[in-house]
């Protein structure tokens, strides 16, 4: 009798526990719903994260704690095998960008705990959560490494042939397949001529870039190699942009010092064509502190996560 009766004390603690994971949960989409980005401000979440998004978040956990409280029959186990699946399939969005929002993973974390106290799952779901959890750990280490930006396969720099923003070039652009400025800036310097020496560099927000990206450079047959080169190359743009803080596209890189905005990028370039005695091995010796943004206003530009200028 003492054993059944601490069972069902043991039973009640962990729904009371599971309960109130899903209530943080709840609480946290509603935060970031109503106050965006105010859990993560980075370039990563800006990009991945949006209100949408979040607002399916506070559903889907004020219907589980419905179906956990009524127990309808396989509604529930359901339920929480669709937060699996989904859970998994956001984090593996973020690793083939590269982009990882800290308040999405945060949500996730706020999930695993509600797994692992959530009483009442039948013994092969709550198995194969796990089972599929471990494979989906693999999967992801897998991928990593697949995509990993020290991949050789990647090169090029052209406005034909796209690469890797790296400390090798001496100038480069950084550009979004969807950003309708950076396709702008790129016409407009073949068409004045200002595109030689300039390396072009992708990055991609979404997977509909990745696509767009991929079908400008492979064609409309696209092949398994060249999906994989052409996320590669954008993940690796996309780390490399998040760590020098560039946040808005079309954006120029000269010897550490960023522009961005059609407006500024154009403005420099044609100064510089102008003035050829004044080049250097480190790029047009103009006075720093016109970097600051006084090239006559952004001129345009697409910031992840907001709308373009």
């Amino acid at each position: 009798m003492f054993t059944a009766i601490s069972n069902i004390a043991a039973r009640k603690g962990r729904d009371f526990i599971a309960s109130s994971f899903l209530a943080l949960g709840a609480f946290y989409c509603l935060a970031n719903m109503v106050f965006p980005h105010s859990v993560c401000d980075s370039f990563g979440c800006r990009a991945v994260q949006s209100v949408p998004l979040w607002c399916i978040g506070f559903c889907y956990c004020v219907c589980l704690f419905l179906a956990k409280s009524r127990k309808r029959g396989k509604l529930y186990p359901a339920l929480v095998a669709v937060g699996v699946v989904v859970e998994c399939g956001l984090v593996f969005y973020q690793v083939l960008l590269g982009l990882f929002c800290l308040a999405c993973l945060g949500f996730g974390l706020i999930f695993l705990f509600f797994l692992l106290f959530v009483p009442d799952l039948p013994s092969r779901v709550r198995t194969g959560i796990f089972v599929g959890g471990f494979g989906f750990v693999v999967l992801v280490g897998f991928v990593s490494f697949v995509l990993s930006d020290m991949n050789p396969v990647v090169s090029g720099g052209s406005s034909a042939n796209p690469g890797v923003l790296s400390s090798s070039h001496g100038t480069a652009v950084v550009f979004e397949p969807q950003c309708p400025h950076c396709h702008k800036l790129m016409a407009t310097l073949r068409a004045k001529h200002l595109a030689e020496g300039i390396a072009f560099c992708p990055q991609a927000w979404s997977m509909s870039s990745v696509a767009k990206l991929a079908n400008a450079t492979c064609g409309p047959h696209w092949s398994a190699a060249c999906v994989i080169r052409t996320l590669v190359l954008v993940r690796a743009n996309n780390r490399c942009c998040s760590r020098r803080g560039i946040s808005s596209v079309p954006a120029l890189v000269e010897n550490g010092k960023i522009l961005e905005g059609e407006g500024r990028i154009l403005a420099y370039l044609a100064a510089r064509d102008r003035n050829p005695s004044r080049r250097s091995s480190r790029g047009y010796s103009w006075p720093a502190d016109r970097w600051n943004g006084s090239w006559g206003g952004s001129g345009g530009a697409c910031t992840a996560g907001e709308a373009c200028e």
